[in-house]
């Protein structure tokens, strides 16, 4: 005979329930985006698996009580059973797809895939809006108590399994993540620091809005996955080039994270999950893997702590200060300084006599990755008479690029005239390259003033 008990699922409040002890026709929990737990009570009046309307023996653990629910897939197929420990503390759990009652079919039967000695199950292409039955008792069969289960749709595998597709962090707002492997493997021996190689890969980047401190808390959804991170920076490219500046390989699952005192930056698997925040400065860009050692596919969330706040990472290649010409005795020369350097393979100068079409006159190494200021120059002596114009564009590592404002130089007038002697305001004789106020006297009389370089 079938018999009811209650549960109460803690979702929005306590709602009162019922529990089946067989399968057809048991109460239905709803799947959410995130984990509200139900009490299940296992206990002797509960039929044994043994029962004519229950699917079959068990597969795994021993024949004994059982309660069953059911649940709606969801629109994407996916969804991820969990389990918490009670009075019961070793359950076990089993899937099914039916067509109550004459057929069924097993999907999954899992023992200890959940935190402790609980079960977990990862089931995707499930059939939207069909319903699936949940079967769950004590591994021995003969125990009686208490446990908790929910139901939640799967967080999609994220597109950020490569640092080039690596999402932007706008805010200090809490996110969760998901990844179902590392596409192109990116960590080697120049950029890897604690870590091995990429399992199950999320990439991210974020910009310091404001200088603080940084802390956060990524939190394993069925509460054991193993999740590493290490993170890169300031001014890190995209893939890193260098050891990161905190990084945690620590092995066992549960939260990990950045936290003031942990007394380390970066630890191996002897580690306890947990190296010190960060000390960030407005403007500066990081980029942060999060990795799943466990692979399950099981999704994370990630807190963020501390005083400081982020914004959308954009990583630009370099930050230009000037880009600037003049002619000197007869020779156009052409400056150009940048404050940081981010991925910088070259520069490329190119010439045109009438704005529009433009050769190369000369291609410059950039800094790679610098994050002090550098400045480069070049002097032109084959220019036509007439106005002369310049343009620079900067070129990636990965062969993207960036053309800058064009500038010129009226040579008609600057070829005809010479510098004869540069002041600076006290009188006293400096050169062009002095910085601050100067005046530029020509062989002609002319005299410029001009400010800076």
């Amino acid at each position: 005979m079938k018999s009811f008990f209650t549960i109460l699922l803690f979702f929005c409040g306590a709602i009162v329930l019922a529990q089946s002890d067989t399968p057809c026709g048991a109460p239905s929990i709803p799947v959410g985006t995130s984990c509200s737990y139900s009490l299940v009570n296992i206990h002797s009046g509960i039929a044994y698996q043994s029962d004519p309307a229950n699917f079959g023996p068990v597969t795994c653990g021993f024949s004994g009580f059982d309660a069953w629910y059911t649940f709606t897939a969801p629109a994407s197929g996916d969804v991820t059973i969990q389990t918490l420990s009670g009075n019961i503390f070793d359950g076990v759990m089993a899937l099914y797809s039916a067509t109550c009652p004459s057929t069924y079919t097993l999907i999954a039967c899992d023992d200890d895939s959940g935190p402790g000695l609980m079960p977990e199950i990862n089931a995707t292409g499930l059939t939207p809006g069909a319903t699936y039955y949940i079967r769950l008792w004590e591994w021995f069969g003969t125990l009686t108590g208490n446990f908790q289960v929910c139901v939640l749709e799967t967080p999609a595998a994220s597109a950020n399994q490569n640092c080039s597709s690596a999402t932007g962090i706008c805010s200090n707002a809490s996110f969760s993540g998901n990844s179902g492997g590392a596409g192109i493997q990116e960590l080697n021996g120049a950029n890897s620091g604690c870590l091995t190689f990429e399992h199950q890969s999320s990439w991210y980047t974020f910009t310091a809005q404001t200088t603080g401190t940084l802390s956060m808390t990524i939190a394993p959804a069925n509460g054991t996955d193993d999740y590493d991170f290490a993170i890169w920076g300031p001014f890190s490219p995209c893939a890193p080039n260098s050891t990161p500046a905190r990084c945690s390989y620590a092995a066992g699952g549960g939260n990990t994270g950045m936290q003031a005192g942990s007394g380390d930056v970066t630890e191996d698997a002897f580690g306890d999950r947990w190296v010190d925040d960060m000390v960030i400065t407005a403007g500066e860009n990081y980029v942060m893997l999060i990795d799943n050692w466990s692979t399950t596919t099981s999704p994370f969330s990630l807190t963020w702590t501390g005083t400081s706040s982020l914004d959308c990472a954009v990583v630009l290649p370099i930050e230009l200060v000037y880009f600037k010409a003049f002619n000197n005795d007869g020779v156009n020369s052409i400056h150009w300084m940048t404050a940081t350097e981010v991925n910088n393979d070259f520069f490329t100068l190119e010439r045109s006599n009438n704005g529009t079409d433009f050769e190369i006159i000369a291609i410059m190494q950039g800094a790679g990755n610098s994050n002090s200021p550098i400045t480069y120059s070049y002097e032109d002596r084959t220019f036509d008479a007439g106005t002369n114009y310049y343009r620079l564009t900067q070129t990636d590592f990965d062969g993207t690029s960036e053309s800058f404002d064009v500038i010129d130089i009226d040579n008609a007038t600057a070829q005809a005239s010479k510098v004869i002697k540069v002041l600076n305001i006290y009188g006293q004789e400096v050169d062009l390259n002095y910085i601050g106020l100067k005046f530029i006297i020509y062989d002609n009389g002319e005299v410029v003033k001009r400010v800076g370089k």
